[in-house]
Parts: structure tokens; C-alpha cells; sequence
């Protein structure tokens, strides 16, 4: 797989829906989606009368979380197409676009974007950030959850992990697990923070995703990583000048 270009195919969507990789797992059913839903209900506070779009949606798992905290109208971006179709069966409550970020353009303006495990799927976060931006209204937030750099390359759970260097202290990686092959490109936290601000985003917390006890307990697998950051929940506010 050495000769692969693995940044090329991470940030090719057309992976979200090949033949090796089984999405029926993504649902709020499964322990890291409810470890990340845990995170996101401690952080992104009163919803009421709010309008979220959720990037990168996947089978739309996080809309009852949002309906909880009040949430008025749930938008979903999501370039799967099977994931899609299963967001649509299984959460119908989410308005759901089957559109990379990219491609997608919007004359609404969301009070909160929330996006998991997306950027280590795009090409250019930079412009990714400015598009997040130009969807949000005047004080909207971002609430941004990456996987950590360092937890991603360690070996764990019989995984086959491959990378390559990439510039700017990114890298990209391959990592074979039993539900098919993933390909993520694995940047710093700083670079996120400096895309993000380049475009006018204000950084306002970064919360290490430290495996919880129930984590550890549904998912024993994660007691290698006591104490030790998974992933980083990202905040960031637009303020106009």
C-alpha cells in the first residue's frame, strides 16, 4: 500500500461508501458515538430556538442529542451516500444534504456548526474553516471534535497502521481495522487553530477527550489509554469587526 497517496484518498469521498467499510455501526448505539455525544452535551449548552448544521453527519446519530438540548431546526451534511439513506431512515427529524462541504453552498445562517471526525477527510481545512464561517451568523460557533495525532499512530486494538509525512507537521495515515480500511490526514492542534483564525475565527477552548469510565467500561479496549487525550473538542466563535 506504500505506493498509495495516502492524503489523496483520505480526502476522497467517494471512500465514505466503498464495499469494505459497514457505517450500520455508526449509530448513537455505539460507545465512542455516545463518548462523543457525552462531550458535545457538557459543551455545547442551551439550544433552544438555535439552528444547527452537523458536518459530516454521518447516519445522523448526534439529532436526538440536539433535539434535547432544544434544538429548532437540525441540518445534516453528510457526502455518503449510503449513510444518507440511513440518516434518513433512522433520523428523520434531520434535514439531510448528501454534499461534501466543499461543494455545498447555503443562504442560511446557522447559529452552530458541529462537525466529528471530518477534517482528517479534507483537503484543505483552510478553506473548509472559511466556508464554515460564511454559514454561521454573527456570533455563531463551531464546535469542532479531531482525533488526536499522536493516539491515531499508536499501535492498539491489532489494527495495521501505515502513514506518511506530509508537510507542517501533518501526516496521513492508513489504518486497517475490521470494518474496512480508513485513510485520515492527522494534523496538530495549532494548525487547526491557525487555519481557523486565518479566516477570522476566534479560538476560544480547546477539551482533551480523556476516555471516561463508562467508555472503559462498554469498550474495554480504551483502558490502554488511561489519562491519555483520544481526541480535542475544538471551539471556536465567529465575531464580525
Amino acid at each position: 500500500m506504500k505506493d498509495k497517496n495516502y492524503k489523496v484518498l483520505a480526502t476522497n469521498p467517494v471512500q465514505y461508501d466503498s464495499d469494505e467499510l459497514h457505517w450500520d455501526t455508526e449509530t448513537i448505539e455505539s460507545p465512542i458515538r455516545q463518548f462523543f455525544s457525552s462531550y458535545l452535551k457538557k459543551n455545547l449548552g442551551d439550544l433552544s430556538n438555535k439552528k444547527v448544521i452537523d458536518i459530516g453527519s454521518g447516519t445522523g446519530y448526534l439529532t436526538k442529542l440536539y433535539e434535547e438540548l432544544g434544538t429548532r431546526d437540525i441540518f445534516g451534511l453528510e457526502p455518503s451516500k449510503s449513510n444518507v439513506r440511513m440518516s434518513r431512515t433512522l433520523n428523520p427529524d434531520m434535514k439531510v444534504i448528501q454534499s461534501p462541504l466543499e461543494d455545498f453552498n447555503s443562504e442560511n445562517n446557522f447559529d452552530v456548526a458541529v462537525s466529528v471526525m471530518v477534517f482528517g477527510h479534507i483537503a484543505d481545512p483552510q478553506a473548509a474553516f472559511r466556508k464554515i464561517f460564511n454559514l454561521l451568523q454573527s456570533d455563531g460557533s463551531l464546535f469542532l471534535i479531531i482525533t488526536d495525532k499522536a493516539h491515531s499512530i499508536t499501535p492498539r486494538f491489532g489494527y495495521e497502521i501505515e502513514i506518511q509525512t506530509l508537510d507542517n507537521g501533518e501526516i496521513a495515515s492508513m489504518t486497517k481495522r475490521s470494518q474496512g480500511v480508513m485513510y485520515d490526514v492527522l494534523r496538530p492542534i495549532e494548525n487547526y487553530i491557525r487555519y481557523a483564525t486565518n479566516v477570522g475565527f476566534k479560538f476560544t477552548e480547546e477539551i482533551p477527550l480523556i476516555p471516561t469510565e463508562e467508555l472503559k467500561e462498554k469498550d474495554p479496549r480504551y483502558m490502554q489509554f488511561q489519562d491519555v487525550p483520544i481526541g480535542h473538542l475544538m471551539v471556536f466563535k465567529k465575531y464580525l469587526r
